[in-house]
């Protein structure tokens, strides 16, 4: 009866081990996906904000093309006349 209460009790502690390890492993891979979703967060920040600041620089030349066009237009009106 000793014998298999200590065969118990080795088995028992085997297991408590592989569950820590296990749980272990799992707590490091979490906290890679949570580094790794930070990372992800942060680069599609800066993206979306190069993006933006992009997009205004467009918006800008637009402005600035259109108004030489309005010049022109305006100009090429006054000497057909």
């Amino acid at each position: 009866m000793f014998t298999a209460f200590n065969e118990a009790e080795r088995e028992r502690s085997k297991l408590s081990e592989a569950l820590t390890k296990s749980q272990d492993k799992a707590i490091r891979r979490i906290s890679e996906l949570r580094e790794q979703s930070e990372l992800d967060r942060l680069n599609k920040a800066d993206l979306t904000n190069n993006f933006q600041t992009s997009i205004e620089e467009k918006d800008s030349e637009i402005e600035a093309l259109k108004t030489q066009v309005n010049c022109l237009h305006k100009l090429v009106c006054y000497l057909v006349e």
